[in-house]
Parts: structure tokens; C-alpha cells; sequence
């Protein structure tokens, strides 16, 4: 049996990942169900289907660690300006007292 070049799958899974993003879901059994009209081997056809998952996976998985990223630069923002308005508030009455 000849070997597959994991180029090759790679290549395939992102243009076929591109081309349509509708027809796969983070579910192997599903991509490769998705791949089985396009008559390729089973051993390349799972190869690609299983890179089509990874790619998936790791694209929610990013997505998630950006959305996490903005909320606590969000949160952080939100903590300095209240730091900053209770640092105003408290500054009149230092200057008063003194």
C-alpha cells in the first residue's frame, strides 16, 4: 500500500473546508459520510475526514480563547475605570481636609 502525504490531506481538507463549510461539523462520522461521494480511497477518505475534525475543533477552540481574551481586556478596562473614578471621588476630600 502507498503512502498518503499528510500535505496532500491538509491541502485537501482546508480547500474542501473552504469550498463547503456547510457540509461539516466537528463529528468524523458525519465528514466522512460527507466525503464518501467523492469516491476516494477509505484510507485517505478517513485521513481527511479526521483532518476536516481537527481543523474544526481547532477553530471553536480559538474562538473560544479570543472571546475569553476580549472579556477579561473588557473586564480589566471596566476595573481601572472604576479604580480611577474612586480615586476622583476620594481626591477633593484629601485636599480639603489638608
Amino acid at each position: 500500500m502507498g503512502k498518503v502525504k499528510t500535505l496532500l490531506v491538509k491541502r485537501a481538507g482546508r480547500k474542501l473546508l473552504e469550498k463547503y463549510p456547510e457540509s461539516f461539523a466537528e463529528d468524523f462520522k458525519k465528514n466522512e459520510d460527507a466525503l464518501r461521494c467523492l469516491g476516494l480511497t477509505p484510507k485517505l477518505r478517513n485521513m481527511i475526514a479526521g483532518q476536516i475534525t481537527c481543523e474544526l475543533k481547532k477553530a471553536r477552540k480559538e474562538a473560544q480563547r479570543d472571546k475569553l481574551k476580549t472579556e477579561s481586556a473588557e473586564l480589566a478596562a471596566a476595573e481601572d475605570e472604576a479604580e480611577g473614578v474612586e480615586s476622583i471621588a476620594a481626591a477633593p476630600d484629601e485636599t480639603i481636609g489638608a
